[in-house]
């Protein structure tokens, strides 16, 4: 199996999250947790889509010659970077852990299991409580309940102390929320009908 073939895989099974950089030759890198969910691939056309900025002399230069702008609001320009799928080097599959998850013992190594988009689609907050039912409650800082998904629920109890990692489920729904608008944008805009 091919590195391609095997990130297909993983993309189909467990969707964007699950990994945490796909690193491109020359050092360009998509950081999947900082595109809010705004990056696609296309296999038919063998191409990596993301949203990226340019830099802000490049932003003040194409505000000022190429196109009027709000002057009083402030950032980059955004620009689609295209990416053969032949310069992927390598990527980073997403673990959600700290070095102290994984026991020089005899135990079972650990690793987590992401919730697909489908799972999460079907999730819906008490509107009272703001809380998603059959979740992991948390105390955040201020005090404030939190509803989590445990990634390591399946491996760890951390109700006796052990270690624990859960999604922030919000977050998860907007960024397929985000994904989902994003590949709509790439058919209709550009043609590119099997992004994903």
């Amino acid at each position: 199996m091919s590195m391609l073939d095997f990130f297909e895989q993983q993309l189909d099974k467990s969707g964007w999250l699950a990994f945490s950089h796909l690193t491109f030759d020359n050092s360009y890198v998509i950081n999947i947790f900082n595109s809010r969910g705004y990056l696609a691939y296309s296999k038919s056309n063998e191409l990596f889509i993301n949203y990226n900025v340019l830099d802000s002399t490049d932003t003040e230069n194409v505000e000022h010659k190429l196109v009027y702008m709000e002057p009083h609001k402030v950032g980059m320009q955004q620009v689609l970077t295209i990416t053969g799928s032949e310069h992927l080097q390598h990527f980073n599959l997403a673990q959600y852990s700290h070095y102290r998850f994984y026991k020089d013992t005899d135990e079972e190594t650990c690793y987590p299991k992401i919730p697909t988009e489908a799972e999460l689609e079907g999730m819906t907050a008490d509107p009272e409580t703001g809380l998603f039912p059959n979740t992991d409650l948390l105390e955040i800082n201020s005090g404030e309940e939190r509803s989590a998904i445990g990634l390591y629920n399946h491996i760890f109890d951390y109700t006796k102390g052990e270690p624990w990692s859960g999604i922030r489920i919000e977050f998860w729904k907007t960024f397929y929320a985000n994904h989902n608008r994003f590949l709509e944008m790439l058919n209709t805009a550009y043609g590119i009908t099997d992004a994903k």
